[in-house]
């Protein structure tokens, strides 16, 4: 395509300025710090859109220099500081989308951890981003602004683009430690669950397949899958998910749809999803 070949271009060709040459991601990063620094959403947005945009084009084989990039901070920290401004209460129409666009380039990065050798496996971007991560999910009504979020963190836990199921195993104790982030957060494994009530399919389906991820794959790394009374089990139940679930699944048999665009097929896979974990955790004949 075209437009993978301006970006292989781009950024394969130095920069040069009166002081010194740079590469393309060395320079999307100076500006980026230099536009947060001086808090000109005019240009933050759109630094992070190219970044994005690199991110996702020629099957990610830039994202390696994106990271890899030796300014000061790296891009890793710089979406984690425009993730944690979520916090900041005041100027709301101005943080959200910024932290929006963070939350997406965030995930466009992540969803190569688990790629060996990679710098989002290898490097400590993934213990910087998926709190940050926690704390956009935990800190916004927005539903745009929890979408990407939760797209993002859905993005580490999943296999990276492309590749065989297996692959994943190859980075078990990363991703162990990722899981591990997500749930020592009570927090965040309540809010997963309110998730499943919004009038939002993406939302509830992506919430559900993260809460069915740490049931299926992070319970059974680290515990024996039939060990009774799970503290995260536990937890789920104290904070009504099996009400959660049934609603789901009523919600999909209802004739009634307006939940967005593919409502249907979207709503099918998320009650078959809520059903089999009806089935298998929190029904009265479940393992648990």
């Amino acid at each position: 395509a075209r437009e993978d070949a301006a970006v292989d271009y781009l950024c394969t060709t130095n920069t040069t300025t009166p002081t010194t040459t740079q590469s393309l991601p060395q320079t999307l990063n100076t500006l980026l710090n230099h536009a947060i620094s001086l808090s000109k959403k005019s240009l933050i947005i759109p630094c992070l859109r190219v970044f994005g945009n690199i991110a996702t084009s020629c099957d990610g084989r830039h994202v390696p220099a994106l990271l890899n990039s030796s300014s000061s901070p790296n891009l890793s920290q710089i979406l984690a500081k425009l993730l944690r401004t979520i916090n900041n209460k005041q100027n709301n129409n101005t943080i959200v989308p910024i932290v929006t666009e963070a939350a997406w380039v965030t995930g466009t990065i992540l969803c190569d951890v688990g790629v060996p050798n990679h710098p989002a496996t290898t490097t400590n971007c993934p213990d910087i981003l998926v709190p940050a991560l926690c704390t956009v999910i935990t800190r916004t009504n927005n539903l745009d602004c929890q979408r990407e979020a939760l797209r993002a963190l859905w993005n580490a836990l999943a296999p990276p683009p492309s590749s065989h199921e297996t692959l994943i195993t190859t980075q078990s104790s990363k991703l162990c430690d990722i899981f591990k982030t997500i749930t020592q957060n009570h927090v965040v494994l309540e809010t997963l669950v309110t998730f499943l009530l919004r009038p939002d399919t993406d939302i509830v389906y992506t919430s559900l397949r993260i809460i069915d991820a740490i049931l299926r794959r992070f319970i059974g790394m680290t515990h024996d899958a039939t060990t009774n009374n799970h503290p995260i089990v536990i937890l789920l139940q104290e904070s009504r998910i099996l009400d959660a679930l049934d609603a789901i699944c009523d919600r999909a048999s209802s004739t009634v749809s307006g939940y967005g665009m593919g409502w249907d097929n979207i709503m099918e896979k998320t009650a078959d999803l809520a059903a089999d974990l009806i089935d298998d955790y929190f029904g009265q004949d479940s393992i648990f």
